[in-house]
């Protein structure tokens, strides 16, 4: 059972773009609502009913076209009958019989042109629409499981979607409504776009969808559209571990070498919404890790992913192939703490992880934390369990500046700093006295 289904306020909140969605989908009387619809085997109904899109049965086609002597229309009869017999649930079984119906029947009308062409060229027409049906009901609900489709399993366990905040909303609005995006043919980056283009759509007269209410419009061709990219262009952001460090490809340098040429991977000079020499990263459901520059509304955590599920996502602080900072801060997928700590646990088993500080901040209470990966790991992402880093006067120390300025530098962090700073009050080993030591201004 869908998850909506069981709560009935979802249903009563959703934007008037879900009606239009669901209206749009064809039923039967045997399925007219989605609550029989499983999320892992959509049981598409892609009949049309008699009354706009009749279709014959075997015995119908038998009765139209009489006892004459027709190869073709013997044919079509017992494809007519497969089609019958056939359950709703076998799209693809169902798609493979029309097309079958409609290559015979274009033969006919355009080579043979004998009896029963009339019955044939209205059959053609009708598996036509059949076929165009199915294609309609299978693209609104590509566009439906967006919503509603549980999570996947990948080969780190189970991956997350698009975020969704305004499901609860009795008033939608398009900010943090990042499915909107996905579903947008152009990723236009709604969530975070102040634009009343949603708003007026919504309280608008108009039967059209969202989208196509902004072509009719001429409204939407101004606005910036987020990049999903492609297996190609997602390949330089590619992070591949070796000798225990991260690097990516080095394209700058072509493919004439004998191997792949690659270079450490930094963050330096990067920035995103949330601070400078930042990186984005995405592990997605096959555990594969990319990391590159945010663009705001133009390449974003879902431009990694192609909009798809992950396992989780963040941004870091990335010197000399070491993560010096990691966090969970992503919009478009509100990662989890529990998936950051998944994705270190992937991490651990390809690089060292020993000097790598966890961040985490509270977007309620603007309040930050800083704990040691390990620490992290340990406690199984419960940060109420882990060691806050202090400063030698025992405050909670700023690892994020520190990191960021490390990384401009194009060093790493001093041997052992994670030790030195996560007692209060410690006072002879403070991270800035280690910089000095080791020769750091």
């Amino acid at each position: 059972m869908p998850y909506f289904t069981q709560k009935p306020t979802m249903m009563r909140s959703l934007s008037r773009e879900m009606s239009h969605l669901v209206s749009c989908l064809p039923a039967t009387q045997e399925e007219n609502s989605f609550s029989s619809v499983s999320p892992s085997t959509p049981q598409l109904t892609v009949e049309a009913s008699a009354q706009f899109h009749p279709f014959p049965t075997q015995r119908q086609w038998r009765e139209m076209t009489g006892m004459n002597f027709c190869p073709d229309s013997i044919f079509l009869g017992a494809l007519l009958g497969q089609y019958e017999m056939t359950p709703k649930s076998q799209t693809k079984r169902r798609i493979e019989i029309l097309i079958q119906i409609y290559d015979t029947s274009l033969h006919h009308l355009d080579c043979v042109k004998g009896t029963n062409s009339l019955q044939i060229e209205i059959l053609f027409n009708q598996s036509e629409s059949q076929l165009s049906l199915i294609h309609t009901a299978m693209n609104k609900w590509d566009i439906l499981k967006c919503f509603f489709i549980g999570n996947i399993f990948g080969s780190l366990g189970n991956t997350q979607h698009l975020c969704h905040y305004n499901m609860h909303n009795m008033a939608p609005t398009h900010l943090g409504n990042h499915w909107l995006e996905k579903m947008d043919p152009f990723h236009r980056p709604w969530g975070s776009l102040n634009s009343p283009h949603y708003i007026e759509w919504l309280n608008g007269q108009t039967k059209h969808n969202f989208f196509s209410w902004l072509a009719l419009t001429s409204k939407g061709g101004a606005l910036p559209n987020v990049r999903y990219l492609s297996p190609e262009e997602r390949f330089p952001y590619l992070c591949i571990f070796k000798n225990r460090l991260i690097y990516q490809p080095n394209i700058s340098t072509g493919r004439s070498a004998p191997s792949l040429p690659i270079q450490s991977l930094s963050s330096k000079g990067n920035h995103t919404v949330n601070g400078s020499n930042t990186s984005m990263w995405v592990c997605n459901s096959q555990g594969i890790f990319f990391s590159s520059p945010q663009k705001l509304h133009a390449v974003h955590h879902s431009s990694l992913s192609s909009g798809q599920n992950i396992i989780a996502a963040g941004e870091w602080i990335v010197s000399c192939g070491k993560i010096l900072l990691i966090s969970n801060q992503t919009g478009h997928y509100a990662s989890s703490l529990m998936q950051l700590q998944r994705a270190l646990m992937t991490l651990r088993t390809k690089i060292d992880l020993s000097d790598t500080v966890v961040h985490h901040k509270n977007y309620q209470t603007l309040q930050q934390r800083f704990f040691s990966a390990s620490d992290f790991i340990l406690n199984n992402g419960d940060i109420r369990r882990c060691n806050d880093i202090y400063s030698s006067i025992g405050l909670i120390e700023d690892m994020e500046a520190k990191a960021s300025s490390l990384c401009l530098m194009g060093i790493t962090w001093p041997p052992g700093h994670l030790s030195k700073n996560t007692n209060p009050l410690s006072g002879s080993s403070s991270f800035l006295s280690s910089l000095q030591i080791t020769g750091f201004d």
